[in-house]
């Protein structure tokens, strides 16, 4: 059965931030939020620690959409690799100026 997928590209990302304190306090996640979604105003993120593990860097998860038990639903376009690449780069400039700003 072929994918569907809506018109528009997914908007939605869950991000993990790496192992260790910096990121355990809430308000760290939510300062990350917030800046994220300045920088990136028409996308929205989930930024949680909740899980099993965590790894040496970010982990960002597009939405796609969401799990039908009774019927597959159609799912967003995978964002582009450009989108991804300029979401990983700032998440990798916000972790060095926080550990910069912890010292």
């Amino acid at each position: 059965m072929p994918e569907q997928y809506y018109s528009g590209e997914c908007s939605e990302f869950l991000v993990v931030p790496p192992q260790g304190s910096l990121f355990d306090d809430p308000r760290k996640q939510q300062e990350m939020r917030q800046a994220l979604e300045s920088r990136f105003p028409d996308l929205r993120f989930v930024v949680t620690t909740a899980g099993r593990s965590r790894f040496a860097a970010f982990l960002v998860i597009p939405i796609l959409g969401v799990s039908n038990q009774h019927r597959p639903l159609p799912m967003l376009r995978p964002p582009s690799t450009r989108r991804l690449k300029s979401i990983c780069v700032w998440l990798t400039r916000f972790l060095e100026n926080s550990q910069h700003t912890c010292h």
